[in-house]
């Protein structure tokens, strides 16, 4: 009922007592719909440590609707949605929801439409949150202990999101198509991973729909990538795999045919 939501995980806390003291610095600004701020990842020992140099808020900044979704494109946002503000009036406005049978990257998807729309938006450089990496029973852990198949299942749903993205908003037609192919190629990064290619029939299913989703996209006319059927990428992938050498020549020369 709020002017503003924030998130917070129940594994989770916040930094201090002054985090929204921090926050409500800015909201007077009508046009300001997200106020991101930085956070800590906390260990199971209580150690908290910093995000990635490229998300850290060094001094205020603000951005303005094309810049905030290259500036997420380009890792320089942090993907979680418990270290920003967002003004209610906007989310409800354009019905953004965290879509629910997504088990993993949903807070991802849901910046990736909110920053697709987003009119106005402040970095600030206090440190607001502490995100719990050590709850053995959190999403994050459970991920990074066993690469489920619930985890490619919300991928294929993050990439058609873009892929819906790419040929529906405008905002996206502003941003230049290399860093486009560079982001979205990234996102099926899985289908290289020698565990996920042990298993060829998941694969080729998958490859196949990725192949399915890219061709229906505008990119496709920018580059031509998934020229080859699933069955021989499959099979160069494997080969790939085999060479213990991924500087030599012979392993060079293969990536060259390789479609992605």
């Amino acid at each position: 009922s709020g002017e503003f939501i924030y998130f917070l995980d129940s594994d989770d806390y916040l930094f201090d007592e002054l985090v929204f003291h921090n926050f409500s610095n800015e909201m007077n600004d009508e046009e300001l719909d997200v106020i991101n701020a930085n956070f800590y990842f906390v260990d199971e020992k209580g150690k908290l440590s910093h995000s990635s140099e490229k998300e850290t808020i060094l001094q205020r900044q603000s951005l303005e609707n094309e810049e905030i979704l290259k500036k997420y494109i380009l890792k320089n946002i942090s993907g979680i949605g418990c270290n920003k503000m967002f003004r209610r009036e906007f989310l409800f406005k354009n019905n953004f929801r965290f879509y629910e049978k997504m088990h993993y990257s949903e807070d991802f998807m849901f910046l990736l439409n909110v920053f697709s729309k987003a009119r106005k938006m402040v970095n600030i450089p206090a440190y607001t949150y502490c995100y719990n990496r050590a709850n053995p029973n959190s999403s994050t852990a459970t991920a990074s202990k066993k690469f489920t198949e619930k985890w490619y299942d919300s991928q294929m749903i993050l990439i058609k999101n873009i892929a819906q993205l790419i040929n529906t908003s405008p905002r996206w037609k502003l941003i230049d198509n290399k860093l486009i192919l560079q982001y979205f190629a990234h996102q099926y990064h899985f289908l290289k991973d020698p565990a996920f290619i042990s298993n060829q029939k998941i694969w080729k299913k998958r490859y196949t729909e990725v192949q399915k989703i890219y061709h229906r996209s505008l990119l496709h006319g920018v580059q031509k990538r998934f020229r080859y059927n699933a069955t021989l990428t499959y099979f160069a992938y494997t080969k790939l795999n085999d060479i213990k050498n991924k500087d030599s020549f012979l392993f060079k020369l293969m990536c060259k045919f390789v479609t992605f």
